[in-house]
């Protein structure tokens, strides 16, 4: 039996996810976000996350994500195996966000922009308890498995 593309839901992938991550002391911690109330979301925690501009590539928008909702530069940035996946019901359909990690080097507070209302830098275990999205718990599970083997072969180095 063959699909017929017509009875198909669309599957989107207009966005992309990013964890930002730095070591302290030898252990990862990654930065987690918590919504404003006029964004989509409002009021969970999650990873920076951001759609694509005009003619941006993926790496492009996860780059300027990082810097317009935390104020730092990644000083690495790679490309993972993970996607974000869920159904949006305003839309009628699947969604699909590649995730990257920026791996960052601060001492300092992020500097959030007006898409987010709080911030907190915790170690892969505890975020999993933190987020909502059974999608971010399964990427964040994977990350700390990842992160044991630093750098991993699964990653790609998009970025210096």
């Amino acid at each position: 039996m063959t699909q017929d593309r017509h009875n198909s839901f669309p599957v989107l992938a207009p966005a992309v996810n990013v964890a930002v991550v730095r070591r302290v002391q030898g252990k990862w911690e990654v930065l987690l976000l918590r919504r404003s109330a006029q964004e989509s979301h409002a009021g969970k925690w999650g990873l920076v996350a951001g759609s694509r501009e005009d003619g941006e590539s993926a790496v492009e928008t996860a780059r300027r994500e990082v810097i317009e909702e935390t104020g730092y530069t990644p000083s690495q940035l790679f490309a993972t195996e993970q996607l974000i996946h869920f159904y949006d019901v305003d839309s009628d359909s699947i969604w699909l966000s590649p995730v990257f990690v920026a791996l960052v080097e601060v001492n300092r507070e992020p500097r959030l922009s007006s898409e987010n209302v709080d911030w907190q830098w915790l170690s892969l275990v505890r975020a999993v308890s933190v987020v909502s999205w059974r999608s971010l718990v399964s990427v964040l599970r994977e990350l700390h498995d990842d992160l044991m083997v630093y750098p991993p072969g699964t990653w790609t180095a998009v970025e210096p």
